[in-house]
């Protein structure tokens, strides 16, 4: 691989993140500026970690920026559930955003876990 963004992780997030955007250009304006826009920031933050992740070279930084991608995603699970409730997003289209954000989850999980467990190891 020859940088972050070709990862699968970083692309299953990004992919996710378009979607969201067509979600936000359906939204009304009050929701749009709320809900919407707290949530895309959320995705570029996690996106943003994911990079940083990828570039650094000591395991403790690179663990500490998973594990603020991790916190954020879990963030992002929780807007998307609001968007929901509050119904600016229909049933089907939260399933679906709850779906990938769990295979997201586990993907940023394994590699939090591998370099746990290669840090155990030295």
């Amino acid at each position: 691989m020859q940088n972050a963004q070709e990862t699968q992780l970083f692309q299953s997030v990004y992919k996710l993140m378009l979607c969201w955007h067509e979600s936000v250009r359906l939204m009304p304006k009050s929701d749009k500026f709320s809900i919407g826009q707290t949530t895309t920031n959320l995705f570029l933050e996690v996106l943003t970690d994911v990079a940083t992740a990828y570039h650094l070279t000591a395991r403790e930084q690179k663990t500490r920026a998973l594990q603020s991608a991790s916190v954020r995603l879990e963030k992002l699970k929780i807007m998307i559930r609001v968007a929901k409730d509050v119904k600016v997003i229909k049933e089907p289209k939260y399933i679906e955003y709850q779906a990938k954000l769990q295979e997201s989850g586990k993907m940023l999980g394994g590699w939090i876990a591998r370099l746990l467990k290669n840090e155990q190891v030295k």
